[in-house]
Parts: structure tokens; C-alpha cells; sequence
């Protein structure tokens, strides 16, 4: 570290150089060393626990003899403390408090790094809202605003380039909307995503979309993620997800992508992403696999996660999709002329298809609640996505609609079809 020359130098005038013995708060190195500390505390033999290896944040201890388990999460110097006794978890405290100055016990968590939570132990419910941070964001940039029920207009080209006069770029508003699209509010991905080409030199249309965001934020300040256990009867954590794209739209040559992950059917989504392709597709089967291979990546890394934490899945997750050609591609691996040059996607994912890993199954768009993440929709439909998006399905089982070959023919269907049939003989013989 390079000491002020007009305080302290040498001789010769250069500035004199010292070492730290120990890392000031706010240095880069700061985070890195405190974390190293942590480390040493908790993998201790007094402690024994175990960092894991899906993330290097998260140490565990199972004992097997006493059945105690602990799970410890760092963030920094916010540290969370889970386990099923209290006696493992002051044993646990306990050893941190001994090696290092001061330690503050803040009892039962109720908000960490800015999000509020809420337990329901009735229920098994944990509820997660960014209600303070949402109404500071509020009255930074939109205090007087309506509040309004979605956060796009679906007729707006909101990727456009702005050919005119210089705006001021829009790097505040969308990383004060990034912190709460990547925690608890994940419906404003697909606007961050749209909004964020224009940022540097934006739009008219561009300005007035991040204002509907803010306006569409007033009325929906409580909203967060819930999570919850099953039925009785079903497993505490079962892992599915769904993904969907949409192919060129109208505004664009790339699609956008996305997808969302779900610990059960009672839970809200534990991770969900929209994303603009990187690459123009060539056809809408191109573009669904893209955003099924990143779902497939984000399962995989979320099984193993669940493994180390002690919920390792046994059956295959389930992927939900839209589309019927990316399903038969993926499942089968029968390529042809057309689909010859996807052959290293559809092979990464097949191989997890032939493993087990994953079980790929088709649902209608209507039911595939990704679709929020991949368009804008309007009220009725956002709204209905939304909901499953923050909450879960209710343990409602996800259930494809029957195709029209599949479904019984009824009498009115038949009558219509009697009718058309005689309105087209008469206009014939007339």
C-alpha cells in the first residue's frame, strides 16, 4: 500500500511502501479474507462441518449418530444459521464467537440483505417481499405515478434503436429494477431484458417503458415468493421446471428465451430467467432448444445442490415445453437435413434424457407459465402466470389439454360441422 508522498516518503522522494497485517473494510481483498476466515472457523475439527461444493458459500454437518443437521450460508459478514436443534446451532455460534472480536446475534431471521421474510409454521409456508426497497425505488423515480397490472404494453417496440437526439442513459433505473428482478419479483426479467438494449442511448418508447414498470411496481409493492411443502403424501422437494422461447418477433431477428425452476407444485419459483438469444435461430424448434438446454444446465446444477443439502432426487426432473419438435428432437435424437446442424445441443441434452436426469414432457402454451418471461401479455394472461410464477400451483398437477385429434368429437362440434357443410352446398347451388 502506497502511503501519501506529501506525509510520508523517502529520502529520494518516492513514496513509501508498507504491508497490511490485517485487511481494512471496504478493500477489494476484504471480502476474500473474511471468507477465508470463515472457512477455517467452520471446516474446524471443534465444528466439522462441510463446504459445498455447487456453491462455496453454504457449509453443512449431518450426523448421522445424534441426527443433527446444520446448514450455515454466508454472505460476507451476514451469516444465516439453520439446524433441526438449538443445541447444534449454539454450538455452532459459539465457535465463530470464540474466534473472532465481536459477534452480534440478530435471534430469528426476519430480513437478510434486503429481503423480508416471513414464516408461517402453521402452514409450512416462508414468504419473501422487498416491500422497503420496492417504495424506495418507487419514490426515486416514479412517486406520482398510476399504478397499473402489467409491466409492458404488448404493442410497444421496446428493442428499437434510438435515431435521434441523445438521451440520458437509463443505467440507474434498471439496476435498482435488476436487484428485484433477481430476487423476489421475477415477472420484470422480460422487461429488464427488452429495456436494457436501449440503455446507454434509449428511446422515447424505451423512457415510458421503464416509467410502466415503476407504475406497474405501485400496485404490486407486497408481491413476493412463497414457498411451501407438499401433500403429505408427496415428497418434500420435487424438482421440476419449464421453459419456452418465442422465434423472431416482429421488433427483432432473435428471440428471447426463457425459463423457471420449482422446488414442488406448492412452491414459487426458485429461479427464473429471461434472456435475448445471442444468435438468430433458424427455426422455432432452434430457438426452444436453446432455451431448454439452459434449463437442462440449471438442473443439473440444482440437483447436485440438493443432493449435498440432503434432498437428492430420484426420479427425473420433469421439463415442461411448448413445443412439440424440440421435445421429439431432444427425446428421440432422430435428426434429419434440417436439424443436422443442432446436433451437438440435442445431443448434450438427449444424454441427460438417456441418464435419467431429465424426463421431457409437452404442454400446451396456455399451461406453460414461462410464456410470461418470453412476451408480453396482457392483463388476464399475466395474471394468471404471474400467480403461478410467485406462489406454485397449488398442488394442482400440471396437466397438458388434449390435442383436437385427441378429443371425443361432441354433438354440437358435429352439428357445426353439418351446418358448414350445407352453407357451402347452397352457395354452390346458388
Amino acid at each position: 500500500m502506497k502511503l501519501p508522498v506529501d506525509t510520508y516518503s523517502e529520502s529520494n522522494g518516492k513514496p513509501v511502501i508498507v504491508r497490511l497485517k490485517k485487511s481494512l473494510y471496504g478493500l477489494k481483498q476484504a471480502g476474500e479474507l473474511f471468507y477465508k476466515l470463515m472457512k477455517r472457523i467452520l471446516t474446524c475439527e471443534e465444528t466439522g462441518m462441510k463446504c459445498c461444493m455447487h456453491d462455496m458459500c453454504v457449509f453443512t454437518l449431518f450426523d448421522d449418530e445424534t441426527n443433527e443437521r446444520v446448514i450455515t450460508l454466508l454472505w460476507v459478514d451476514d451469516i444465516i444459521i439453520t439446524g433441526n436443534t438449538l443445541s447444534i446451532v449454539e454450538r455452532i455460534i459459539g465457535c465463530i464467537e470464540s474466534n473472532v472480536k465481536k459477534i452480534s446475534k440478530m435471534g430469528e431471521i426476519t430480513r437478510y440483505i434486503g429481503i423480508d421474510l416471513k414464516r408461517d409454521r402453521a402452514n409450512h409456508t416462508l414468504e419473501l417481499t422487498q416491500v422497503p426497497y420496492t417504495k424506495s425505488v418507487i419514490e426515486k423515480f416514479g412517486p406520482n405515478l398510476k399504478a397499473t397490472s402489467v409491466p409492458l404494453n404488448p404493442y410497444h417496440d421496446y428493442r428499437a434503436k434510438n435515431e435521434g437526439e441523445v438521451n440520458p442513459p437509463l443505467h440507474a433505473e434498471l439496476g435498482s429494477l435488476r436487484y428485484l428482478s433477481d430476487r423476489t419479483k421475477p415477472t420484470l426479467q422480460l422487461p429488464l431484458s427488452l429495456l436494457q438494449t436501449g440503455a446507454l442511448n434509449p428511446t422515447q418508447v424505451q423512457i415510458d417503458g421503464v416509467k410502466h414498470v415503476i407504475r406497474y411496481l405501485t400496485g404490486s409493492v407486497s408481491d413476493g415468493l412463497t414457498f411451501a411443502r407438499g401433500l403429505e403424501t408427496d415428497p418434500l422437494v420435487e424438482l421440476f421446471g419449464m421453459c419456452d422461447a418465442s422465434y423472431i418477433p416482429s421488433y427483432d431477428s432473435k428471440g428471447q428465451l426463457g425459463y423457471a425452476l420449482f422446488l414442488n407444485l406448492n412452491s414459487g419459483a426458485i429461479e427464473a430467467k429471461s434472456c435475448k438469444d445471442s444468435t438468430v435461430s433458424t427455426s422455432a424448434a432452434h430457438v426452444e432448444l436453446k432455451a431448454m438446454y439452459l434449463l437442462t444446465l440449471s438442473i443439473i446444477w440444482t440437483r447436485g445442490f440438493l443432493m449435498e443439502l440432503g434432498y437428492e432426487q430420484h426420479q427425473p426432473t420433469t421439463i415442461w415445453t411448448d413445443s412439440e419438435s424440440a421435445k421429439l428432437l431432444a427425446s428421440t435424437f432422430i435428426l434429419s437435413s434440417k436439424s443436422q446442424h443442432l446436433t451437438m445441443r440435442i445431443n448434450a441434452i438427449h444424454q441427460e434424457v438417456v441418464n435419467k436426469v431429465i424426463v421431457i414432457k409437452w404442454i400446451d402454451t396456455e399451461g406453460n407459465t414461462v410464456d410470461v418471461l418470453t412476451k408480453a401479455l396482457p392483463v388476464l394472461p399475466f395474471e394468471r402466470h404471474t400467480r403461478t410464477l410467485h406462489h406454485g400451483f397449488g398442488n394442482r398437477p400440471i396437466q397438458a389439454k388434449a390435442k383436437k385429434a385427441d378429443r371425443p368429437v361432441t354433438f354440437k362440434a358435429k352439428l357445426k360441422k353439418i351446418s358448414a357443410a350445407r352453407v357451402r352446398q347452397y352457395a354452390h347451388s346458388n
